[in-house]
């Protein structure tokens, strides 16, 4: 009995040649990090009633730079999920979703340690890390889905 197989972009996946490129990944960089350094200041004025500039400046880099690492471990998780078996498939609601979900669990816990290591209390952290994961998860991961659709 022959089996059909079935390559799907298999040799370059169309995000591909949008996702890394340079300019992209400029945009990208400086898009979280103004996205980021607005929730940061956001947070400091509810948890310190102020902005802080001395705490912005110790903890805005580690913030945006482990956000960004989150988010590119969902991307990785999205892209080695959807190439298992040779069959690259972008349509998957599902599994980009909960690539959004795993980002976003990894921004909680990064921006957890970072916190901690301020003068907030383990509450204003804990409070402070989940504002920053559910506000500043990769939601563009969905615009693959939507354009590919």
């Amino acid at each position: 009995m022959k089996k059909d197989y079935k390559l799907y972009n298999f040799i370059l996946p169309p995000f591909i040649l949008i996702g890394f490129s340079p300019w992209f990944l400029g945009l990208s960089l400086v898009g979280n990090f103004l996205i980021d350094s607005a929730v940061l200041s956001i947070i400091m004025l509810v948890v310190f009633k102020k902005f802080d500039k001395s705490f912005y400046i110790k903890k805005m880099f580690w913030l945006w730079l482990l956000g960004f690492s989150a988010d590119i471990i969902g991307l990785f998780y999205i892209f080695t999920v959807s190439s298992v078996g040779g069959n690259i498939s972008y349509n998957n609601l599902p599994m980009i979703i909960s690539g959004i979900i795993i980002a976003g669990g990894f921004i909680f816990l990064l921006d957890y340690l970072v916190f901690r290591k301020s003068d907030m209390t383990k509450k204003q952290a804990l409070l402070s890390a989940l504002t920053f994961a559910v506000l500043t998860a990769p939601y563009t991961f969905m615009l693959r889905y939507f354009v590919t659709a």
